[in-house]
């Protein structure tokens, strides 16, 4: 497996050979968001607040996980 990143690690992918398993992007350069895409889904890992370490993982709009 290998990691591919462009422009800053805004997007990146994530290969295993040749096959593409994981497509991301960040929004925003400054944001510890991310969106990404696998069997046709959109993911996203975001804050739960501002100050916070911990995250919630979103699949198309719906909650399914916490990250502590």
């Amino acid at each position: 497996m290998q990691v591919e990143t462009e422009k800053n690690y805004k997007k990146f992918q994530i290969i295993d050979g040749d096959k593409v398993l994981v497509k991301g992007i960040r929004p925003k350069w400054y944001s510890s968001e991310i969106r990404f895409f696998h069997n046709n889904k959109t993911y996203e890992i975001k804050k739960k607040k501002f100050w916070s370490t911990s995250f919630i993982v979103l699949e198309s709009g719906r909650q399914i996980g916490d990250i502590c």
